[in-house]
């Protein structure tokens, strides 16, 4: 899979570039933004504008529910399985826009942590598009002059590191 940040997300490409350096990363893999932009598309959804709070909302709610196609599944099951084997997992919204010199977008995409089932990672993948498709992220675009068509959302991946006290 191509690395590149509009493909993958500004976060998954600073673990990129972290990786590159030799840091020690926890082991991840990227579903790149394409998959939502598929997801949507077979559902027919377009992207509302800035100032449609119920078109928002609606595509929020579809993401969350639609039934999703098995192919998808299976694409999203291949990519992470080999990670959930080894224990839980952290899945994590990786916008395009993200951590720009103008925007950075923190707080605003969800991140869902010990995930530990497919079924857990399937609704934990959703949790991250759909965060994309909320008022505040939109009205955080229109703020900064963002067009939210242009708003492209990968997720993330990653072995969890349990917390030490």
């Amino acid at each position: 899979m191509s690395r590149e940040k509009e493909i993958i997300g500004a976060k998954a490409a600073s673990l990129e570039w972290l990786d590159s350096f030799g840091v020690a990363v926890p082991e991840w893999t990227a579903i790149p933004a394409g998959v939502l932009n598929d997801f949507l598309k077979d559902l027919n959804i377009k992207v509302p504008s800035a100032d449609d709070d119920e078109g928002i909302q609606e595509v929020h709610n579809l993401i969350m529910t639609a039934e999703m196609p098995s192919a998808l599944k299976t694409v999203i099951e291949s990519l992470a399985l080999p990670l959930l084997e080894k224990g839980s997992l952290a899945v994590r919204s990786s916008g395009t826009l993200e951590d720009m010199a103008s925007a950075s977008f923190a707080g605003q995409y969800e991140s869902v942590l010990d995930v530990k089932t497919v079924a857990e990672l399937i609704v934990a993948v959703r949790q991250c598009w759909a965060s994309q498709f909320t008022e505040r992220v939109f009205q955080y675009c229109s703020h900064q002059g963002l067009d939210v068509a242009d708003l492209q959302m990968a997720v993330i991946v990653q072995q969890l590191v349990p917390a030490v006290s």
